[in-house]
């Protein structure tokens, strides 16, 4: 492992909240930061539907994954632990899903802007520093799948200028993968598994 493993799982979320509260600070202290990027309802319903329908097709496709590949976790962790699943459902997009968001969308659009030529460039270079940070749960699911949903919710991000656009869609695929069972390869426990 890494890192120990015990240490991980303790301190992720905690770090998490921690730096996304650093980039939200430097956002907002940020003269040029528009600060309805953070928030904008209207951008997030207005893109909404799009969202929704590349969200079946995909979650189909990773369904179909999970059934394949890993059926005995198959809806596993929701029928186990029902409970834990139900708060899972509702605190991961608050403690986890906008932190990320702010820090790999509105952050790393903001800070990085210059950097990039095309949008693409910005977008692609978003999803692989969020697949890359996810390196620490050291299997090629959780990076891969975050590889392409961080192009995905960049993507969303530059379309709508609202990281709570992107925050719900990341959210929808996050709360499916903890739901059909993949989020072993999510949760700082799996490491070293």
């Amino acid at each position: 492992a890494l890192i120990d493993l015990r240490t991980l799982g303790r301190v992720l979320i905690p770090l998490l909240l921690v730096f996304g509260a650093c980039c939200l600070v430097a956002l907002l202290m940020d003269k040029g930061f528009d600060r309805k990027r953070l928030w904008s309802w209207r951008a997030m319903a207005r893109d909404l539907p799009r969202v929704v329908l590349i969200f079946v097709g995909f979650g189909t496709l990773i369904g179909a994954f999970t059934a394949i590949f890993f059926p005995d976790r198959l809806f596993g962790f929701m029928i186990g632990n029902t409970r834990l699943w139900v708060m899972v459902m509702v605190l991961y997009p608050f403690f986890s899903v906008y932190p990320q968001e702010v820090i790999y969308r509105a952050f790393f659009f903001r800070r990085y802007r210059d950097v990039f030529r095309t949008p693409w460039q910005m977008i692609a270079a978003s999803g692989i520093a969020f697949g890359w940070a996810h390196i620490v749960l050291e299997n090629w699911i959780a990076v891969g799948m975050c590889t392409v949903g961080g192009v995905l919710f960049g993507w969303t991000y530059h379309r709508t200028r609202s990281t709570l656009a992107a925050s719900v869609e990341h959210a929808l695929y996050g709360d499916l993968i903890w739901t059909i069972g993949l989020g072993w390869f999510f949760y700082a426990g799996s490491v070293g598994s």
